[in-house]
């Protein structure tokens, strides 16, 4: 099984080295301290509110069961820099599909961490027998769009005012997919030509 490959070192762009592991119990800490570095503008584009430190204890406790959701962190000297997750079903009709949801701190990224935690969960959705992957995009968030189309996303669903952030504003949501095994191999290449990308991934 996968978690045999983790914790791993991975060497950055800017020659620094970070550690890439699951997430565990012991990190709800550490994790709410990352959300908390965010600011608002990033935080508003997640679906559950990070800033409350019960949302994010519910999520370190329950990494240890992957049968609906993986999540990579990535430390740098004790600090989690960056963290994607892999949602996932066992059964039912959509149990070949999964869902990428995550971030890369802003100062760390354009520097290939987004992409190697990327890569290393389409390779677990690999091993788990998906077929296909989607990632949902707020409209504002063009940067990240640009990046999913340069892997080969396409945009596949468009839901007027679906996201309301705590501002009370409205926006867009959008859905893009790709096959899986196209999507492992694009980042494959990302990964080993150390590729920039920047957007999302980073």
């Amino acid at each position: 099984m996968f978690e045999k490959n983790y914790p791993l070192t991975y060497k950055l762009k800017n020659d620094q080295e970070v550690t890439i592991r699951l997430l565990s119990p012991q990190d709800d800490e550490e994790l709410f301290r990352f959300f908390s570095s965010l600011s608002d503008s990033e935080i508003d584009y997640f679906r559950a509110n990070v800033r409350k430190r019960e949302v994010v204890g519910k999520w370190s406790k329950e990494s240890i069961d992957y049968s609906r959701r993986i999540t990579l962190v990535a430390f740098h000297q004790g600090r989690i820099i960056g963290q994607w997750a892999l949602l996932h079903r066992e059964h039912g009709w959509s149990r070949h599909v999964c869902e990428l949801r995550g971030i890369v701190h802003p100062d760390w990224r354009h520097l290939g961490l987004g992409n190697k935690l990327i890569y290393d969960l389409l390779t677990i959705a690999h091993e788990l027998e998906k077929e296909k992957v989607i990632v949902e995009v707020v409209a504002r968030q063009k940067e990240v769009m640009r990046y999913f189309e340069k892997v080969g996303f396409q945009r596949e669903a468009l839901f007027k005012n679906h996201v309301k952030d705590d501002r009370g504003r409205m926006q867009d949501l959008i859905v893009m997919s790709m096959d899986l095994m196209p999507a492992w191999r694009k980042m494959e290449e990302l990964v080993h030509d150390r590729a920039d990308h920047g957007g999302g991934g980073g």
